[in-house]
């Protein structure tokens, strides 16, 4: 079941555009099938410009934006393992 937050979430990122039955149907069907689209793994990358001293070169930091959609499915993914795993109570035995 969907936490209230994840719902929250799922809205304000697919409600103007695909509308959150949509989204959610989405998300499902990759989570069930352990699949991840293709747009979601893109990332554009920007090259920002680092502030630079006399004498030195021109140098950059590179910052890569994620798809949205990717970045919440990826969340989803991250509390699925979380919760199998302290279901199972660690993986090595290890505590969380």
């Amino acid at each position: 079941m969907w936490s209230e937050e994840i719902y929250e979430a799922i809205q304000m990122k697919c409600g103007e555009w695909q509308g959150e039955k949509e989204c959610l149907e989405v998300i499902n069907r990759c989570l069930n099938k352990g699949q991840v689209l293709k747009e979601w793994k893109m990332a554009i990358l920007v090259l920002i410009e680092k502030e630079i001293k006399e004498g030195e070169r021109v140098q950059f930091r590179p910052i890569y934006l994620l798809n949205g959609m990717g970045k919440l499915y990826e969340g989803m993914l991250t509390d699925r393992l979380r919760n199998l795993r302290s279901e199972a109570r660690g993986l090595s035995g290890d505590t969380v």
